[in-house]
């Protein structure tokens, strides 16, 4: 368990589906990536899906090895999931993006 208030997050961003993308990537804009301290066009990370808030704490659920993209063409405030993912999250509206050492925590609200 990680203790929300000491991570670093994105705003809530909306999500949109993408038919061609890879299951295990994510598309943000940068300046959405630099509110989590990402400054580069590529990371390497585990991506955590489903996460639930108890007390106080964020309890991972399902993983998977992936990478996150920095992205000028993706809208500032958006991210963007393969459809298959965004199924398998419960086809969420918007998220919050949470980055914890080599992690990228999808927190669904």
């Amino acid at each position: 368990m990680v203790n929300e208030t000491s991570l670093k997050k994105t705003k809530q961003l909306t999500v949109y589906g993408n038919v061609t993308q890879a299951e295990n990537e994510i598309i943000i804009n940068p300046n959405d990536g630099l509110d989590i301290g990402l400054t580069h066009t590529k990371y390497l990370r585990k991506i955590i899906l489903n996460l639930k808030i108890e007390n106080s704490t964020l309890t991972d659920m399902d993983h998977l090895d992936g990478s996150i993209h920095l992205a000028n063409n993706c809208k500032s405030g958006t991210v963007e999931f393969s459809q298959k993912l965004w199924k398998k999250m419960g086809k969420p509206l918007s998220v919050i993006l949470v980055h914890k050492d080599e992690s990228i925590f999808i927190l669904n609200r």
